[in-house]
């Protein structure tokens, strides 16, 4: 009996706080290691089991990410009095990368947040990003669309918006999602960046302004920009040939790239199809790097290879490409790293 007391109270102990333990080390990983989420409370009662004076708690949660099926998820938590979420709010968790059935609970949005000592701005980052599916947040796949109509979600704080999804190289389309949005800062009409999957081409959402700083797509710009439809065209595009008919140097609208040499160009040209077609006038206002892509295209009669946007033709873009030349959207994001490097100007806070 001597023996056999201690080795059942070693048992019992390793069956009862080596599963805390376990847990303990399991929910540790998942908290540094799984995905930030943003989950709707529907349902929370106790378990009736207490551990250091606090409950364990059973609750109900659904999961509304942007990019990926709505799901409800169940787990069983020991949580802080003061901590207890209340059905119809919104909490953080953090999702096992390697079993989506596997969270932790970290609390309610707001308190977290408050806790943290997480500014304003952080705090609109921080809950925007957690509102959209990771397979989309690092995708590093971007699209940009126009926002064609909007209305209120069923989730808290959700829109649901209509988005016209452009590009230089399929049609354009339509797809609806819902996206959780707090204070959303879009209307009707906006252009806005857009997270794609690489998987699905139709799951896709909207970029928050909160994680770029508060900028909005300038409606003043050429439609052709730096990140999506501009690299799409030159590399994509449809080739062709063109003989400049008119130059004229415009103003540069942006300071940043003014500094750095970029000029500014409004073009016509008389496009020469590869295919036999017949030739066409169009026009178009471009930006230029280099002082001698200036030089070498913006003079009348130049001959220069273009590409072509297979679904609009009369809009272009010279091909610096096919003379040479390296690729000037590259360029400028070059321009902005080496900036941000040097402190010139700040990253968006």
């Amino acid at each position: 009996m001597s023996f056999l007391f201690p080795v059942l109270m070693i048992g019992i102990f390793v069956a009862v706080f080596g599963g805390i333990y376990l847990r303990r080390r399991r929910n540790q990983r998942i908290l540094t290691e799984g995905d930030l989420t943003v989950a709707l409370v529907l349902d929370i009662h106790q378990t009736g089991t207490v551990i250091n004076q606090s409950p364990v708690m059973a609750l109900q949660l659904r999961l509304e990410q942007t990019g990926q099926a709505t799901r409800e998820l169940n787990l069983r938590q020991v949580i802080d009095l003061g901590n207890i979420p209340r059905v119809g709010e919104q909490v953080y968790i953090s999702v096992d990368k390697k079993n989506p059935n596997a969270a932790v609970y970290m609390g309610l949005v707001t308190a977290l947040n408050s806790q943290a000592g997480i500014a304003a701005s952080q705090t609109q980052m921080v809950a925007d990003a957690a509102s959209i599916s990771p397979r989309l947040r690092e995708s590093k796949t971007f699209g940009v669309a126009t926002i064609q109509g909007m209305a209120a979600g069923t989730a808290p704080g959700a829109t649901v918006f209509t988005l016209e999804i452009d590009s230089c190289v399929e049609p354009k389309r339509v797809v609806t999602i819902e996206q959780v949005m707090q204070n959303n800062p879009f209307r009707v009409g906006d252009r806005a960046y857009l997270f794609v999957s690489k998987e699905d081409k139709n799951a896709v959402a909207v970029v928050p302004l909160s994680l770029v700083g508060g900028q909005k797509i300038d409606p003043n710009n050429n439609r052709l920009d730096a990140l999506v439809l501009g690299p799409q065209i030159l590399h994509e595009g449809k080739k062709a040939m063109a003989t400049v008919t008119e130059a004229d140097e415009v103003k540069v609208n942006n300071g940043f790239l003014e500094k750095r040499g970029v000029q500014r160009w409004h073009m016509q040209f008389l496009v020469k199809p590869e295919d036999g077609s017949m030739a066409y006038a169009a026009e178009q206002t471009l930006s230029f790097t280099k002082p001698e892509r200036v030089q070498r295209v913006c003079r009348i009669g130049a001959e220069v290879p273009i590409r072509i946007d297979w679904n609009d033709p009369h809009t272009i873009v010279t091909d610096p490409l096919a003379m040479g030349y390296p690729d000037p959207y590259v360029t400028v994001m070059d321009m902005y790293k080496d900036a941000l490097a040097a402190g010139e100007i700040e990253q968006p806070k």
